[in-house]
């Protein structure tokens, strides 16, 4: 097991066990998830294979728009 780092919470040490996280909804594309260890920030899509559940959000536009929108809550 390794220490994670992430860049809002404090470090973790890694678990053992890989865990699923799973979001029930009919409207996935209005869901986020963001890495606090890669800064990296997805959204939710339809798809329902496994690792295509979220796309990766490149857009910079978009990523200003989500920024703005924490800033502002």
């Amino acid at each position: 097991m390794k220490n994670r780092k992430s860049h809002i919470f404090k470090d973790q040490i890694e678990s053992e066990k890989a865990f699923t996280l799973k979001v029930i909804t009919k409207f996935p594309e209005k869901w986020i998830l963001i890495d606090t260890e890669t800064c990296k920030i997805f959204n939710g899509t339809k798809n329902e294979n496994l690792f295509k559940n979220w796309d990766l959000i490149k857009d910079e536009k978009t990523i200003k728009k989500l920024v703005d929108f924490i800033n502002n809550l």
